[in-house]
């Protein structure tokens, strides 16, 4: 009997109603699943997560060294103006889908006020 070549023309039509037609490509890797997000209305920030984000925006790292002390110090003392709060009003959206309004955002005068405002539900009606 001569040997056949490839899979029998009806096992091939089964494969193919089954879905199990495509092989993975050998040099791509399968796409990893991503853990579910912290996102959400529930979520509350942390000092620490705003002060490494105040720092990305401000191009600052000694915002991390100084720790909580930062947090009553108005931006102005800082040095950080009203487009480092923009950024950082913008990263807060992007990472934690948490929306301080543009005129809210200039309102708030410390690193302390913004995590009240994020994390009391009630300070954003």
């Amino acid at each position: 009997m001569p040997p056949v070549e490839g899979p029998r023309p009806r096992a091939r039509r089964r494969r193919l109603q089954l879905g199990r037609h495509r092989r993975a490509h050998p040099l791509k890797p399968p796409l990893p699943v991503l853990p579910p997000t912290e996102k959400g209305p529930f979520r509350m920030l942390s000092s620490d997560q705003l002060l490494q984000i105040l720092s990305e925006c401000s191009g600052d790292e000694q915002a991390l060294a100084q720790g909580d002390d930062i947090l009553d110090r108005e931006f102005e003392v800082l040095g950080y103006d009203s487009l480092v709060l923009l950024e950082t009003s913008a990263q807060l959206k992007h990472r934690y889908d948490i929306d301080i309004p543009e005129d809210v955002i200039r309102d708030l005068k410390t690193p302390r006020a913004v995590l009240e405002y994020v994390n009391v539900p009630a300070s954003r009606d």
